[in-house]
C-alpha cells in the first residue's frame, strides 16, 4: 500500500497523517506549485512528467520521469480513426489547446478572442476546466455572460 498525491492544499494534511505509509508524488506540471513543493518533503518517490521538473526538487528525493499516463486503448488508435471518432475533417489541420493549472484562465480568454480567426484555418480542440466552461461553450461572436 502507498499514498499517491498530485498536489493541492488538501493533500498536505493527508501526507502528514500518512507519514508512515510510503508516498508517491506525481507532478503533472513542469513547475510545481507550493503544495507539491511542500509534499515533496514527505514523498518516497516523485514521478515527473518531464525531466525539466528535476531542477525544482532537492537531490535527496528519488525522482523518476514517467511522462503522462495514457490509456493503452489510445496508443492503439491511429490518426484517421481518431479524426473519424471526433468528427474532424481530414483536409484541415487540428489545433489542440490545453491550459495547465497555472495561467489557464488567461489561455482560455486569449483563445476566446481569436477563435473565429483560428477556425478559418484549423479545427480547434480546446480543453478547459469548469471555471471557464460557461464562457468557452458560448457561440462564437455572442457577448460574454
Amino acid at each position: 500500500m502507498f499514498l499517491l498525491f498530485t498536489g493541492g492544499y488538501v493533500a498536505v494534511p493527508m501526507a502528514l497523517a500518512g507519514r508512515k505509509i510510503p508516498q508517491v508524488l506525481y507532478v503533472p506540471d513542469i513547475e510545481p506549485g507550493l503544495a507539491i513543493k511542500g509534499l515533496s518533503r514527505f514523498a518516497d518517490v516523485i514521478a515527473l512528467t518531464a525531466a525539466d521538473s528535476n531542477k525544482f526538487f532537492g537531490a535527496k528525493t528519488k525522482r523518476v520521469v514517467t511522462g503522462y499516463p495514457v490509456r493503452s486503448e489510445l496508443k492503439k488508435m491511429d490518426r484517421r480513426t481518431a479524426r473519424q471518432q471526433m468528427g474532424l475533417n481530414d483536409s484541415l489541420p487540428v489545433l489542440l489547446i490545453v491550459g495547465g493549472s497555472k495561467g489557464a484562465r488567461l489561455i482560455n480568454q486569449a483563445v476566446s478572442q481569436v477563435l473565429s480567426d483560428l477556425l478559418q484555418e484549423y479545427q480547434v480542440i480546446h480543453l478547459t476546466g469548469e471555471l471557464d466552461w460557461s464562457e468557452i461553450k458560448r457561440p462564437i461572436g455572442s457577448p460574454p455572460r
